[in-house]
């Protein structure tokens, strides 16, 4: 295991560009609040390098207020007005994608070309919205069924949707969340998580610059309280909840008694499975990215290796030798391919994970432990598992973290039997050459997402979501943006 990579760039520890002289962060009209200050840690060295204004249960509420007094859906922008709006907020994003990817990556660990990407896939996505904007997405003359008859299905707002965020993309997903409202004619009330505020508070300044409404983007900050604040409020007609599983039941619960609309992301433990006529040598490579890219930090990172055993021992013999040579070190640093974890509290919790793992006879083949090094980040390293105990916590919990445990199979079946008894449905990573397995796998799968020879991608014009317990409901695509409209039947009669 390579040491730990020491860079100046750690030590340098300051905003990025635009953002440099930015010392503190607070959402608008926020008022004074000077006890509630948070600091926002750097999680390559463990130290605070900004702080968030936390607001109190009663300015969340006096945001919505406010939203709703200035939000009528009735008298929305006109559908040109807002492609135009959403185009400049892409230009100002891709113009700024350098400057937001480095707070990204100072908020949550992630590296830098990395993060740069999500802001670059953000004002992708604000570009496809815009594009969508046509009269034809929001209404449609169906046939009637009698002479003189006219039917019309309309599609009119939600109202006002609160997005709560998950801290690991905040850039993409805040883009893709107020592509999706604003193209729907819904107001937004954005929040994100304690451990990554400031990246959500750059996109509200940039959406002001743009001369986006103030009811589209508004972003409230604070800890769960906050977040309980949006999903009981009467006030509030949707929720867009991406996180964890037990908090997505809580805010589907809670959500329920008002009747929101709910949208939930949640977890997800992603088969990535190789069988043995694949091109093995991108499977291995495809395969590393996958388990360990972010850190293994995304909820289709691919933590679960299934092997063809007919190539199943030289292939994790090569994996855990390649996982084991990957360079831990500050993300910001240039030859950096392992950065930190979002917390001590995350590393603590995965490496509780591994250590049960391995109480309970599982093989440990690399890693194993928190990284050693002159850095007090949060940085743990690479872990390879195999022989991992059924029903563990390992074998059914997602990981979250820089573990992949390894598993062999005999036969397509018992893939399907693997990914379908699953709690979890968001995707599934095929490998192989037969076209003919491709089309039964499309069949059998009950995922989401089915990436095949290849993983992760997340196209804009296409639904993403989850079976099970990975969630309800679907988001980009068009589906995305009806996610947030109500379809209203229209019938006419006595015009000729």
């Amino acid at each position: 295991m390579p040491e730990t990579e020491t860079d100046d760039a750690r030590d340098q520890q300051q905003l990025p560009g635009r953002w440099s002289s930015r010392r503190q962060w607070r959402p608008d009209d926020s008022g004074d609040g000077a006890d509630r200050w948070r600091p926002q840690l750097d999680p390559g060295t463990g130290r605070p390098f900004t702080e968030v204004l936390d607001l109190t249960a009663a300015q969340a509420t006096a945001r919505l207020e406010q939203i709703r007094a200035s939000y009528h859906p009735d008298r929305l922008p006109p559908v040109r007005e807002r492609a135009e709006l959403l185009l400049a907020m892409a230009a100002l994003v891709e113009e700024h994608a350098g400057d937001l990817g480095e707070l990204d990556a100072l908020c949550t660990g992630k590296l830098r070309a990395h993060a740069t990407g999500t802001a670059q896939a953000g004002a992708a996505i604000l570009r496809y919205y815009a594009g969508l904007l046509d009269a034809d997405t929001y209404a449609a003359e169906l046939p009637a069924d009698q002479p003189g008859a006219r039917q019309f299905v309309d599609r009119l707002p939600v109202g006002l949707a609160a997005c709560i965020l998950p801290w690991n993309f905040p850039l993409s997903q805040g883009c893709a969340r107020l592509a999706m409202l604003f193209a729907a004619g819904c107001a937004g009330v954005f929040k994100g998580s304690e451990l990554a505020q400031p990246p959500l508070l750059a996109l509200a300044e940039l959406t002001r610059e743009a001369g986006l409404p103030p009811w589209a983007f508004s972003v409230v900050t604070g800890g769960p309280d906050i977040g309980q604040v949006l999903t009981e409020s009467p006030l509030v007609d949707a929720i867009c909840f991406t996180g964890g599983i037990s908090t997505g039941i809580a805010v589907a619960q809670a959500a329920a008694r008002s009747l929101k609309r709910v949208i939930l992301e949640l977890g997800g433990k992603t088969p990535f499975v190789v069988f043995a006529d694949a091109d093995l040598d991108s499977a291995l490579d495809v395969a590393l990215s996958a388990g360990f890219g972010f850190q293994g930090q995304a909820c289709t990172a691919g933590s679960s290796l299934l092997v063809d055993e007919a190539v199943y021992p030289d292939f994790a013999a090569r994996f855990s030798a390649r996982a084991a040579d990957l360079r831990i070190g500050y993300q910001l640093s240039a030859n950096t391919e392992i950065g930190p974890m979002i917390s001590a509290g995350q590393r603590s919790r995965v490496g509780s994970l591994v250590d049960a793992a391995l109480a309970g006879g599982a093989r440990l083949r690399a890693g194993g432990s928190a990284a050693r090094g002159d850095s007090d980040g949060f940085f743990y390293q690479p872990t390879v598992l195999s022989d991992i105990p059924a029903g563990t916590p390992m074998a059914t919990e997602e990981v979250f973290g820089p573990v992949v445990s390894l598993r062999s199979f005999a036969t397509e079946d018992e893939v399907i039997s693997s990914v379908n008894d699953s709690p979890y449905g968001l995707a599934a990573t095929v490998w192989t050459t037969s076209e003919q397995r491709v089309d039964r796998m499309r069949a059998t799968l009950r995922t989401g997402q089915l990436y095949v020879n290849t993983h992760g991608q997340v196209p804009r014009n296409t639904p993403w979501g989850g079976f099970r317990l990975s969630g309800v409901g679907r988001l980009y695509g068009r589906d995305g943006l009806f996610a947030f409209t109500e379809a209203r039947q229209t019938y006419e009669l006595g015009f000729s």
